[in-house]
């Protein structure tokens, strides 16, 4: 009896239907990964239209391609098919979005089929679209790069934590920069006033949600805002 019972829910699961697969994620192509994008024309004096482009993912019906500014955490968002006009189906997706200068951003695409309520997000890439000011460049917003954002650090060796960035100027002519950290994004305090150096170090204590930010300044007085990253200490 026990055999048969057992070839019966065998026949049960062996005639069930075939599981939905789930999108891919797609991979980027441009513009590239932490560098000025090269891939935008100028439309005003504010603005630019940007060229974003990913290789196709599987199982994917349409994108939705998602910038945001990284000082404003505004989101610019548009979707498009993975099939072209005629039909075919290419190997690369490409879309425009039209963007403020002057700005650092983050993009990434999201896969999404008609079949499946589940999406998958490709990396995030950053970019700094460049700005001009009576011919002189903006500084470019640092990129902070340890702790990175919604990091988990430990404590454990030593509660005294080194925080680095990188930074890179068209004009050559970075005069400083300004470094904060607080428990709260709406509430940093200034604990670097205009250092030279990419890096600062402070003690941190455990269990704790920490944010950061880095302002950039030339010797022009330009500046520009690395956004707010968020990380977090071990118990």
């Amino acid at each position: 009896m026990k055999i048969k019972i057992f070839i019966f829910f065998f026949i049960i699961i062996g005639c069930g239907k075939d599981s939905i697969p789930d999108p891919n994620p797609a991979i980027l192509l441009s513009p590239d990964n932490g560098n000025n994008c090269n891939t935008a024309t100028s439309i005003s004096l504010d603005q630019s239209r940007v060229d974003f482009s990913w290789s196709k993912s599987e199982h994917t019906d349409y994108y939705e391609l998602i910038a945001i500014n990284k000082s404003t955490n505004f989101k610019y968002k548009d979707t498009t098919s993975g099939v072209q006009s005629n039909g075919e189906i290419p190997q690369t997706i490409s879309k425009k979005l039209t963007l403020p200068k002057g700005a650092a951003y983050s993009w990434s695409v999201l896969s999404i089929s008609n079949s499946t309520i589940i999406t998958s997000e490709s990396e995030k890439w950053e970019f700094y679209l460049e700005g001009n000011v009576t011919g002189d460049f903006l500084p470019q917003p640092a990129n902070l790069v340890y702790p990175s954002n919604e990091e988990i650090i430990s404590l454990t060796n030593s509660d005294i934590v080194q925080f680095l960035w990188t930074s890179s100027d068209e004009d050559n002519n970075i005069f400083g920069y300004d470094f904060y950290l607080g428990t709260a994004n709406d509430n940093l305090t200034k604990l670097g006033n205009k250092i030279s150096q990419t890096l600062f170090t402070h003690q941190l204590i455990v269990n704790t949600t920490y944010f950061w930010q880095v302002i950039t300044f030339d010797q022009q007085g330009n500046n520009s805002d690395s956004g707010i990253n968020q990380f977090q200490t071990e118990p």
